[in-house]
Formats: C-alpha cells, sequence, structure tokens
C-alpha cells in the first residue's frame, strides 16, 4: 500500500487508511462511494485515488510515478471543479423542480422603496429618509435608521461590516454593522441623486445620476472610511443601480 500511494504522490491519505487496516487489495476494489465512507473527504484526492486505480489495473508500470501522478493531478484540477459544478447544479435543478416552495409574508411599517438581503437581515429601504433592518426569519424589527433630514427615498447595501445607505438628496452614509456606529455622512457627489450602491468585501460604491462614481473602503482604523476613488466625470450616462460581486 504504501509503495502504491508513493508512486501515485497520494501517500497523504496513507494514515488515514492504516487507521483503518485498509489493504492495497482493498484499495483496488474501491469505488468512490466506499473511498468517501472511509474518509477520504476531499472530492480532488477521491478522482485521483481512482484514477491511480485504474491506472494500476491497467498494469501501468510508468518508472517515474511523480511524474505520472503529477500529470493526474493536473487532469484532476483541470477538469474535477466543473464536474463537481455540474454534479451541484443537476442535484440543485432536481431538488427545486421537486421541492414546495415555503411562502413566508412579514408586514412592514414603512413605505418601501428598496430592498437588500442576507442570510440574517432583510433591509428595506423607504420613501420617508429611513432603512429598516428586519430578522430575516422572524421579520422582527432589529434596526430603524435615520438617514436624512429631509425626505427623500433611500436606497442601501449591506455587507458583513457595514450597512450602507444613499439618498435621492445626495447624502451617502455608512455604519458599523455591529457597533452601528455611524462611520461616514457626506455629499461625495455633489448635488445630484444618489441611486447605485453595492458592496463588496471592504469595499462600498456608490453612483450618481450625475455619472459620478465614488469607491470607499473600511479600515480599522481612523479614519474608518477611506475614499479610494472618485470621479465626478466617469461616464455620460446617469447611474440607476450598481451591483458588483465579492471578487
Amino acid at each position: 500500500l504504501h509503495s502504491f500511494l508513493l508512486k501515485y504522490d497520494l501517500i497523504v491519505l496513507e494514515d488515514t487508511l492504516t487507521r483503518k487496516n485498509i489493504t492495497l487489495e482493498d484499495v483496488l476494489e474501491m469505488d468512490k462511494d466506499e473511498m468517501e465512507e472511509v474518509g477520504i473527504t476531499s472530492y480532488k484526492h477521491r478522482k485521483l485515488l481512482w484514477r491511480a486505480i485504474q491506472d494500476h489495473l491497467a498494469g501501468g508500470s510508468t518508472t517515474d510515478g511523480h511524474e505520472r501522478s503529477s500529470s493526474l493531478a493536473d487532469e484532476v484540477d483541470s477538469h474535477s471543479m466543473s464536474e463537481e459544478q455540474e454534479q451541484y447544479r443537476a442535484q440543485g435543478m432536481l431538488q427545486w423542480q421537486k421541492a414546495q416552495p415555503r411562502k413566508t409574508e412579514f408586514m412592514v411599517n414603512c413605505p418601501g422603496n428598496y430592498i437588500a438581503v442576507d442570510e440574517k437581515m432583510i433591509a428595506v429601504g423607504t420613501d420617508d429618509s429611513r432603512a429598516v433592518l428586519l430578522n430575516a426569519y422572524t421579520g422582527t424589527t432589529v434596526w430603524d435608521i435615520e438617514c436624512a433630514m429631509v425626505s427623500s427615498e433611500v436606497q442601501l447595501t449591506m455587507s458583513e461590516e457595514v450597512v450602507t445607505t444613499v439618498t435621492e438628496s445626495g447624502i451617502v452614509t455608512v455604519w458599523d454593522r455591529l457597533t452601528r456606529e455611524l462611520l461616514y455622512r457626506e455629499v461625495p457627489h455633489g448635488n445630484t441623486e444618489i441611486y447605485g450602491v453595492a458592496a463588496a468585501k471592504n469595499l462600498t460604491i456608490t453612483g450618481g445620476r450625475n455619472g459620478s462614481l465614488a469607491i470607499m473602503s473600511l479600515a480599522k482604523t481612523e479614519p474608518r472610511i477611506k475614499m479610494e476613488y472618485l470621479s465626478t466625470s466617469l461616464v455620460q450616462l446617469r447611474i440607476h443601480h450598481i451591483d458588483c460581486d465579492k471578487e
């Protein structure tokens, strides 16, 4: 067993297999489900082991085992992720087709204008200058934020660390989500409505109706919010919405 694992650069599996008294003969008879049952939890390792078994049973006698195993690893790296994603996609489609949707309704005592959501919170931007955060499971209001002194429509976004609101009166406000501390309140886009707002990791991006774009980062030291980029003439079109991913 040791020589087999060493040849195919799978020596990392030796402890897992020997603790269960598994021999080389046992390994050569394994299918992929049995590999997982004995504790080989890594999809990549199961894929490599399966290829090694097939090569061994086919009479593979490569003298340079490391070179052979490296080519197997490269092949798995290039294909396993797409295969795994395709498997999950197919499973998800099947579950979705058979699932019965669960409908939950919450009554929110505010004139809603915009919604953002994550695993814990539902955030509602109103048309009377407020942001209302609800527990996503119970609908209970956990935070009611005043975003402007005058009546204004509010859009908003959330990350794990901050809540950012923007108003049609031009105000950008950032709060620490955990402590609820006010971190920033300015009008970086000038005298224009702001309809675009998005968050990614420690960045907040806002866009004005005049085509301006601002990117701010969250810091651990003062000032907590740092303006990384600000352009008042980035595009000639009006910005009405912004989205981004975590990358």
